[in-house]
């Protein structure tokens, strides 16, 4: 998960036309919507894009972001959270603590980097006198 104060957010008042610059300048797909530190919702490059070229500096994000949000709580674990991710069909999950304030985000690809040093570390740690298995690879 990457913790809220490392989080690159968009306000509602941005522009699409904006937003779209920011998306390909720091190369994020998506964002989370902040207002005064409270998320208000989730843009992605598909909503941005739903919205006509010549109309893009006077739509905002919050004209087009996600307000229904799935999300799950900072306790939830790896396989929680993907199985989420692909019910939804979402690609990121906020992540809210017990009060429901905001926390984070976890990414599909904050998963997968995540199983893929798993994965090497287990490679690493493994000998042929001491195979793994595949249950132990997330705990």
């Amino acid at each position: 998960m990457t913790p809220v104060a490392e989080i690159d957010a968009v306000s509602p008042e941005t522009s699409v036309a904006d937003l779209i610059d920011r998306m390909l300048t720091e190369r994020h797909t998506g964002y989370p919507v902040l207002r005064d530190g409270e998320l208000v919702g989730l843009v992605t490059l598909s909503d941005a894009r739903e919205v006509r070229e010549v109309e893009r500096d006077a739509y905002r994000v919050e004209e087009g972001m996600s307000h229904e949000l799935t999300t799950i709580p900072t306790d939830a674990d790896a396989m929680t959270a993907l199985t989420t991710m692909q019910s939804a069909g979402v690609g990121r999950l906020p992540v809210v603590d017990l009060d429901g304030a905001f926390a984070g985000l976890v990414s599909r690809t904050d998963l997968m980097t995540a199983l893929t040093i798993l994965r090497t570390s287990e490679n690493t740690a493994s000998t042929p006198d001491t195979p793994r298995s595949p249950d132990e690879t997330l705990r």
